[in-house]
């Protein structure tokens, strides 16, 4: 049977769908999780600030090596939630190893991205991005790799690239979320 391009759309929508809803899941259970190990023993209230954050090296056991790559994306997540350098680097590269092929790994490679952005390695961040528009330029991140490559370039003080970068944004995703926050960058830029 020969599915019309409808019903390869329809398909690739519920596929998404599924995908994110997951992904949702996957969220809630790392963040039940840290609820249950978070201030549970002393009764106190704790506020985190970024500033006082304590370092936990959370590397993987032999054992934790063999977690499913459902499992391994959500404590993937945590560490990115928790800015865990060490945690996250170590399940980054386990996932990029034993799952290269999974329907996750543009995910985890913006997710890769974002994080070494946010900690100012802006040349891994620059080459995870240019990674996603490589091999996955149908991806769902592909429009914020592209941003987010403008966002590093920009922080670079590479201001005629970052420039390129977001115009490229616009021009091949209009009225993208990504779109939009390119404009903005633009005026910013423009000034």
């Amino acid at each position: 049977m020969v599915k019309t391009p409808q019903v390869l759309q329809v398909e690739k929508k519920m596929k998404a769908r599924e995908e994110a809803a997951q992904d949702q899941k996957d969220r809630n259970r790392v963040l039940a999780q840290k609820r249950k190990t978070s201030g549970a023993s002393s009764g106190l209230a704790v506020t985190a600030r970024p500033q006082n954050k304590k370092v936990h090296i959370g590397t993987l056991t032999g054992q934790q090596a063999n977690i499913s790559e459902r499992d391994l994306y959500a404590q993937l997540v945590a560490a990115y939630d928790a800015n865990e350098w060490i945690g996250f680097e170590s399940r980054y590269q386990l996932f990029r190893e034993k799952y290269a092929r999974s329907i996750l790994s543009d995910e985890v490679l913006y997710l890769g991205g974002l994080f070494q952005l946010s900690n100012k390695n802006y040349g891994q961040s620059l080459s995870r991005f240019n990674e996603i528009l490589k091999k996955y330029p149908n991806s769902n991140k592909t429009a914020s790799a592209q941003f987010a490559k403008g966002i590093a370039l920009k922080r670079m003080k590479l201001l005629n690239e970052s420039e390129a970068a977001l115009k490229k944004v616009q021009s091949q995703f209009p009225g993208s979320p990504e779109a939009n926050r390119a404009e903005a960058e633009l005026k910013i830029l423009r000034r």
